[in-house]
């Protein structure tokens, strides 16, 4: 269990401004042009900024061709004044909710488990 996370997740008080975002691609498929999301993440920065460092990570060498021909963009979701395990929770959501749409979306981690969920969920206000 990551003890830092938990903690981080016990903190009811703790209140952040932060960003829910999805990126989203622009394809080409039988002459038609569809956009989907490939990727939900949260933030405490600029979307802008936060878009840069994910085109500057190594282990997303598409993305840069990409948005350098004009079809990835970032776009905010919901944005909110929550605690670290409220941001978490609504991340959890709308991943779940676009992973429908795109089984092939990009997430590779879960920003919180079912076991901590249910253990921290006592301490914050519920999503409505």
């Amino acid at each position: 269990m990551n003890i830092g996370l938990a903690n981080e997740f016990a903190r009811y008080a703790d209140k952040t401004g932060i960003d829910i975002y999805k990126v989203i691609e622009r394809v080409r498929v039988n002459g038609q042009v569809i956009e989907k999301v490939i990727y939900v993440g949260k933030t405490e920065q600029d979307l802008r900024k936060r878009l840069r460092q994910h085109l500057k990570d190594p282990k997303k060498p598409d993305w840069r061709a990409t948005f350098a021909a004009g079809d990835l963009r970032i776009e905010p979701i919901k944005a909110g004044n929550w605690t670290a395990y409220e941001a978490a929770v609504w991340e959890r959501h709308y991943i779940k909710h676009y992973e429908k749409l795109n089984p092939d979306l990009l997430n590779d981690a879960t920003p919180i488990g079912e076991r901590k969920f249910n253990k921290f969920r006592d301490l914050h206000i519920p999503c409505p």
